[in-house]
């Protein structure tokens, strides 16, 4: 994460908190010794240590994350972020109003316009925009039948309109 987190630190950087970061967070309130391999331990002593300590308010990806790029914006659970009337600060694991997370059909019906990322597939509808993944398509939880694809999101500077950018077989489909 950090060595591809390098690659774009030129850029302002901006962190959603996700299910990802939680799931880390979660693994540290269990008892490491219950695991079935010591092989990360230390790793869970030194976190568990910095959440003990109060130093990962936030989480310790954003902890650790802004111990190698202090310059870099991790956003929480609750902080609003928007890019040309955008909010992007919604992962969506998190619906509306702390329900269970969704897509673009809970988060069209709020009055600003977003981007969300959590179904890893491309989706629009009214002020709502689904970014796709930039992960490889087939990891080992998402078997079967998948409509994840590869691809971004884009804001004009000058339109302030959200495009979606597709990568298929490493090709922009979408983007000219």
């Amino acid at each position: 994460m950090l060595q591809w987190l390098e690659s774009i630190s030129k850029y302002n950087v901006i962190i959603v908190r996700s299910n990802h970061d939680e799931m880390l967070d979660r693994w540290l309130k269990g008892d490491w010794r219950s695991y079935p391999t010591l092989k990360n331990s230390e790793k869970y002593m030194e976190y568990a240590l910095l959440t003990l300590q109060g130093k990962a308010e936030n989480g310790i990806i954003p902890y650790v994350i802004n111990q190698k790029f202090p310059e870099f914006k991790c956003l929480t659970l609750n902080e609003s972020y928007k890019i040309g009337g955008f909010e992007v600060s919604q992962h969506s694991n998190i619906g509306p109003n702390g329900s269970r997370g969704g897509g673009v059909n809970q988060f069209k019906k709020l009055s600003s316009k977003t981007i969300i990322g959590h179904s890893h597939s491309p989706a629009r509808s009214l002020g709502c925009v689904n970014t796709p993944t930039l992960t490889k398509l087939r990891l080992d939880y998402n078997n079967g039948l998948s409509n994840w694809m590869q691809g971004s999101v884009i804001i004009s500077k000058e339109t302030l309109k959200a495009q979606l950018i597709l990568f298929i077989n490493g090709e922009f489909t979408t983007f000219e």
